[in-house]
């Protein structure tokens, strides 16, 4: 699926689709464990811990929605888990542990996309200076 349906979700170039294989691969199965998590404490009745793993998938498409500049990720990802989160939060008995809940999420993911968004003004810087390196 990397070199042909998801390509158009990461927008990843042609040229580039050898090289990043193995990196999809790897991020692919801990997308899988993040979803096998969430339903398994589902299926345990673990609402705790579907929080955190539904929190940690939303996450995880903040950075990679501003890291790898495709807005698809979060469409594809992000929704759906923050949507999830949020339906569980209310399942929390206290009034203040939801409200609580829900700013931290928000905030977090606040957080997570603008570490996206630096750790890729990085990458670029980075990359530039390696194609200055290779060109001398």
């Amino acid at each position: 699926m990397w070199r042909g349906a998801a390509r158009g979700i990461f927008g990843t170039k042609k040229k580039d689709l050898n090289a990043t294989a193995g990196l999809a691969a790897n991020q692919g199965v801990y997308n899988l464990f993040l979803a096998m998590g969430a339903a398994l404490s589902l299926y345990l009745n673990n609402l705790e811990g579907h929080l955190m793993f539904t929190t940690a998938m939303f996450l995880a498409a903040c950075f990679g929605c501003t890291s790898a500049s495709s807005i698809m990720i979060f469409f594809a990802q992000g929704i759906p888990s923050l949507f999830v989160t949020m339906v569980t939060v209310n399942e929390l008995e206290n009034v203040n542990e939801k409200m609580t809940w829900r700013l931290s999420v928000v905030v977090l993911g606040v957080v997570m996309s603008g570490w996206g968004y630096f750790w890729k003004k990085l990458d670029t810087a980075s990359r530039k200076k390696l194609k200055a390196e290779e060109a001398h």
